[in-house]
């Protein structure tokens, strides 16, 4: 290209015709290849990450589920969605601890839209019914709109005849 340059400055193989464009045309050209390709890399304006995770029940081992988190956020996701059983739950006694120990795991990633679906772990009395929707900060049913691609998300699940627990 320096050969190239040194002839152009010249005139003796491509002419001043050649210079003129070299000097005025070739910084357009490089700004709109630059642009094409920041154009190709950058995604769509209607395209997002979201992360799906998994039933934390059965004997979760300690460290897992944080590891996990830290793994999705590097995604950078739009929203998180879990489908239940966040909780080992099962017993009325122990359901606002386990919630406590899951807030205190969530904290750090508060920042991020998170969607809670009420598992069987989660939800099996009046009582852990009312844990759920005081920690995952929603309805035990509801649903959201997110962008064109996802037009409803929605926790439909059959709700069960819970007995009453004193």
């Amino acid at each position: 290209m320096k050969a190239q340059r040194q002839q152009a400055t010249t005139g003796s193989t491509w002419g001043p015709t050649w210079k003129s464009w070299l000097d005025s045309g070739l910084p357009v050209l490089r700004s709109l290849a630059t642009l094409l390709v920041a154009l190709a890399a950058a995604p769509a304006a209607d395209t997002f990450r979201f992360v799906v995770l998994g039933d934390r029940t059965g004997g979760a081992q300690p460290g897992i589920y944080e590891q996990v988190w830290k793994e999705a956020v590097v995604e950078g996701p739009a929203f998180v969605v879990s489908v239940g059983d966040t909780i080992e739950g099962m017993n009325d006694a122990t359901v606002e601890t386990e919630w406590e120990a899951v807030e205190h795991i969530l904290a750090p990633y508060r920042r991020y839209a998170l969607y809670l679906a009420p598992g069987n772990h989660d939800v099996w009395s009046e009582r852990s019914e009312r844990a759920f929707q005081k920690h995952v900060r929603h309805a035990l049913h509801y649903g959201f709109d997110y962008s064109r691609r996802i037009s409803r998300f929605s926790t439909t699940a059959g709700r069960s005849s819970f007995r009453r627990t004193s």
